[in-house]
């Protein structure tokens, strides 16, 4: 016997997966925004791009404040132009 025999390790055997078919199940779109009746998206925006913070709009309009964030930015991004 060598002196390296209780070091060795045996080799780890690969780990197989047994592979199911399944196909997609229904699914389920979640909304974060619940909007009052009369409120669109886009006046909404407009109260924030006025001056009024996401969640005191969010409060009058129903609107997520994180979606009226988000729609901001994006706003803001398309009418910058860029840069030289």
């Amino acid at each position: 016997m060598d002196e390296f025999a209780s070091c060795r390790v045996a080799a780890p055997r690969a780990i197989r997966f047994a592979r199911t078919r399944s196909l997609a199940g229904p699914v389920t779109v979640r909304s974060l925004s619940q909007p009052k009746p009369g409120w669109r998206l886009k006046d909404a925006v407009d109260l924030v791009r006025q001056g009024y913070t996401a969640e005191q709009v969010e409060r009058l309009t129903g609107w997520a404040a994180s979606v009226l964030t988000a729609q901001v930015k994006l706003c803001d991004r398309r009418r910058t132009p860029a840069p030289a």
